[in-house]
């Protein structure tokens, strides 16, 4: 028995909240990408974000990244993000 799929679509869904995801997002250090909506992934980057310039004004110098040894200065650099 065959069952025609393409009438169908599959949503994943967001690993954080359960909405439908509409991005995967891949940071370098990550071993795998995580299907996220964009109100996950915009809070994901503020955290992210705030981490890493509390840490250059408490230690005042620049992070280097754990897996490519880059500095990080912004993320788009460490983070790939590509649409589903």
């Amino acid at each position: 028995m065959t069952v025609d799929l393409a009438s169908y679509s599959f949503h994943p869904a967001c690993e954080v909240c359960d909405k439908p995801a509409t991005v995967l997002a891949k940071g370098c250090m990550d071993k795998q990408s995580a299907a996220l909506c964009d109100s996950c992934l915009k809070r994901g980057l503020e955290v992210v974000g705030n981490a890493v310039k509390l840490y250059q004004r408490l230690n005042k110098k620049v992070l280097i990244c754990g897996d490519c040894h880059r500095p990080i200065l912004t993320l788009e650099t460490h983070v790939e993000i590509t649409e589903i």
